[in-house]
């Protein structure tokens, strides 16, 4: 009787292993499958142009080329945002357009967007937005995506701007930039955000004021770490802003490097500005900003026949530059055409034993970004 049991006992111990295996082993299929496989549970999927009228998630599925830019009622573009809350996916995809087309562009009273992971060709603005709304707080993010243009013809790479009565926030995030023409990006009228890691290869003018790296009007932004070459004009250019700080980018070959227009209390430091054609910063009808512990060399040249690490124009006064290492510019170190701008000290400049290539360079990107930078 005590063996029957025990055989019973054992078979039934034999059947529940083995059933718990064969559970733990679809678990485990069930698993990987779910993790190979896509979720697209509730987004909406596009494989061409498209107004997009509701909020939510949409995902671009292929490469997209109109060779006719679509219609929507009055405008045109190949994406139209009509709604708040929508977060467009480009997957990975080129969406290519001819002279003249928007590519992604956004409704005027529409608020909180996301663009990211794709690649964007030709079109007269890859992201396009001209924010209205009294009554709503303008939110637009864009990151990880790639600008370039097919063509001579104005074709900027973004242009969000806002009336003087909306409040607008903007994100720019590793993206890059190629052969522009017209501005890389163009914020005008933003109270706050951050232009972070981008790469700006290649800017071209067609029509004045234009091939720009970053042109920004507004208030409270970050611009920082972001690689900057070979721009018609300025780099960086800050036209009536206040409170920005422009700090860790590299600026190669453009016109100047950074320059300030009737701007104040900007905070301009650890840049590196080599090779402009003209000067490497140039400060003008400003006051109130600082400029610390950037390197400015080679800047200028004879063709242009100008070239300052620093200059301050004839209407700047109240500025103040320290601790920058100033190397080797075609006309000299700094002009202060008012001479009511001051020296605070620490300036490695070329009348100083021991600005060599390396100089100032190893303490000023060793040091720390300080807490309290804008988020």
């Amino acid at each position: 009787m005590n063996v029957t049991r025990k055989k019973a006992t054992e078979a039934v111990y034999s059947l529940h292993v083995s059933f718990v295996f064969e559970f733990l082993l679809m678990s485990a299929f069930l698993f990987i499958f779910a993790a190979a496989v896509p979720a697209y549970e509730g987004v909406k999927l596009l494989g061409g142009p498209a107004k997009l009228v509701t909020g939510g998630s949409y995902l671009i599925t292929a490469d997209i080329t109109v060779t006719t830019c679509p219609t929507w009622g009055t405008e045109q573009s190949v994406f139209r945002i009509e709604a708040d809350g929508v977060e467009l996916d480009f997957g990975g995809h080129t969406v290519t357009a001819p002279s003249g087309c928007p590519i992604v562009q956004i409704a005027g009273t529409v608020a909180d967007v996301v663009i990211k992971r794709g690649k964007i060709v030709g079109g007269s603005y890859g992201v396009l937005a001209q924010f209205t709304s009294p009554t709503k707080r303008g939110f637009f993010r864009i990151r990880d995506m790639d600008f370039s243009s097919t063509t001579t013809l104005k074709s900027a790479g973004i242009k969000i701007s806002s009336t003087l009565s909306a409040e607008v926030r903007v994100l720019v995030s590793k993206c890059r930039f190629t052969n522009i023409s017209g501005n890389a990006i163009t914020l005008e009228n933003i109270d706050a955000g951050r232009i972070l890691e981008n790469t700006i290869d290649g800017v071209n003018s067609v029509s004045a004021p234009d091939g720009y790296g970053i042109y920004f009007t507004g208030t409270n932004i970050l611009i920082q770490k972001n690689t900057i070459r070979s721009c018609a004009s300025a780099g960086i250019y800050l036209d009536s802003a206040k409170g920005v700080d422009v700090s860790n980018n590299v600026i190669h070959s453009c016109s100047p490097g950074i320059q300030v227009n009737k701007g104040g209390q900007n905070n301009i430091y650890r840049n590196v500005i080599t090779r402009s054609t003209t000067d490497g910063i140039l400060v003008t009808n400003s006051s109130g900003n600082s400029i610390d512990w950037n390197t400015l060399t080679y800047n200028g040249d004879a063709t242009s026949g100008t070239g300052y690490g620093i200059h301050f124009d004839s209407l700047s006064a109240n500025n103040m530059y320290s601790n920058n290492r100033i190397i080797g510019n075609y006309q000299g170190d700094v002009w202060d055409e008012s001479g009511q701008n001051a020296d605070a000290g620490g300036n490695c400049t070329s009348g100083i034993q021991g600005c060599g290539v390396l100089g100032l360079q190893q303490k000023i990107f060793l040091k720390p970004v300080e807490e309290g930078v804008k988020k």
